[in-house]
């Protein structure tokens, strides 16, 4: 608990709040099956709506998971270059009055199904092997503005805006998966001053560029010459 206490106090935590978080990750280790409202109470000696209480009041996870980071490269020898990783999880969900409830990309199904998605990033340490999960949110059903793609990278943008600046001058790349590698998505990244590494889907149109000289035809200049054979490059 000594690191833990010493991590509340780097993310500036109220006394009460870090006792409630030390309490909550107690239980979250030593309750078997699922968690919820009813478990927590059972094994704390605590009130069901005291849990309720603290879990609708927010807490900066991503301040506080920095925290662990910085922590775990003075202490456990965590690496010091850094990447990090978005990626989106399904949720398996029913009902009709679920906040955010709609249809999202469920990979073992190969389609859209009715359920919750939550989006996580994450730093990797490539030479340790370690991934440390620095913030998950929930991705909404609706967007007033822009699209789910738009919403991914800005929590990208969010997150390097808020970090540390030490973990920001560590973090050199950005990875995702086929799914984020688009051109809007990968231009917000590089727009933010980093790298992205992705893997293309199984039909994107490569092309090589045409460098050769000017026709001297009327119209616009020749920009491609020819599509990339990846079975041959």
């Amino acid at each position: 608990m000594a690191i833990v206490d010493r991590i509340m106090q780097q993310a500036k935590l109220r006394r009460t709040q870090s006792t409630f978080m030390k309490v909550l990750f107690s239980l979250w280790l030593a309750i078997p099956g699922r968690i919820n409202y009813a478990n927590l109470a059972r094994f704390s000696g605590k009130n069901e709506k005291t849990f309720r209480n603290w879990f609708a009041k927010p807490i900066n996870f991503l301040v506080m998971n920095s925290c662990v980071v910085e922590t775990l490269q003075v202490e456990a020898g965590l690496g010091k270059k850094l990447v990090v990783a978005i990626d989106a999880s399904f949720i398996t969900k029913s009902g009709k009055h679920t906040p955010e409830l709609g249809k999202y990309w469920e990979s073992k199904q190969e389609k859209a199904v009715k359920g919750l998605e939550v989006s996580c990033c994450a730093l990797i340490d490539p030479e340790g092997s370690c991934a440390i999960p620095l913030q998950a949110l929930q991705t909404p059903a609706a967007l007033e503005d822009g699209t789910r793609l738009d919403h991914y990278a800005a929590q990208v943008e969010s997150i390097l805006e808020t970090i540390p600046a030490t973990l920001h001058e560590q973090i050199g790349y950005v990875v995702g998966d086929a799914y984020y590698s688009k051109k809007d998505f990968v231009d917000r990244v590089i727009k933010a001053k980093k790298h992205y590494v992705g893997k293309l889907r199984c039909d994107a149109n490569l092309k090589y560029l045409y460098d050769g000289k000017p026709t001297g035809k009327a119209g616009r200049p020749r920009q491609f010459e020819g599509k990339v054979k990846v079975t041959n490059p």
